[in-house]
């Protein structure tokens, strides 16, 4: 059987046997007795959680319509987070960071891994540490060229962009497996 699915009717994904093909426009699927609509109840970027199926379908007692809701995806914990393929998961890469990086940053570091799990915005994490505001952007503006040069771009912690996060602002967090190799490292 082959389907159309629309996410956010930028992107649409057919499927025909285990062939699949992705191209720009509609989600619509041409049938010989009408078409098939699919369509993510989501923005483009994030997963669909919800998504509506609609069927037009041409039969001998004339035209009809049905919808349906297909089925509701998990979602797992900051599925919104910012760039997560930069997130370090090693915890011997992680310690590495620790070690490479300024005496400011791995007193990020430590607060960040106090919290695990928990976006805080960069205001939150700066009064915590009792910094002046702006500090945070200027230590991740220092530590870039080490994190682009020895590590790829990638990153000990996590971001929440201002458009994905609750507050409206941009959120840090660590997850609780980067919160321990911080916390092994600092011993």
């Amino acid at each position: 059987m082959r389907t159309a699915r629309c996410f956010g009717a930028r992107t649409a994904t057919a499927t025909t046997g285990t062939a699949r093909a992705r191209a720009e426009g509609g989600g619509v699927e041409q049938r010989p007795d009408g078409f098939r609509v699919v369509l993510a109840l989501e923005e483009a970027k994030q997963p669909p959680r919800v998504a509506l199926e609609l069927v037009y379908h041409n039969g001998r007692g004339g035209p009809t319509w049905s919808a349906q809701v297909m089925a509701r995806q998990a979602e797992p914990m900051h599925a919104d987070q910012h760039a997560p393929h930069n997130a370090m998961t090693d915890a011997g890469e992680i310690a590495r960071f620790h070690d490479r990086c300024s005496d400011l940053m791995r007193e990020l570091l430590d607060e960040l891994a106090r919290t695990p799990d928990h976006p805080r915005t960069f205001p939150e994490i700066e009064d915590a540490i009792g910094w002046p505001r702006r500090r945070i952007a200027s230590v991740l503006g220092g530590v870039w060229r080490v994190r682009q040069t020895e590590f790829g771009g990638r990153r000990p912690y996590r971001f929440l962009s201002d458009r994905r996060s609750r507050s409206g602002r941009w959120e840090m967090w660590m997850d609780d497996a980067q919160a321990r190799a911080v916390r092994l490292a600092a011993v």
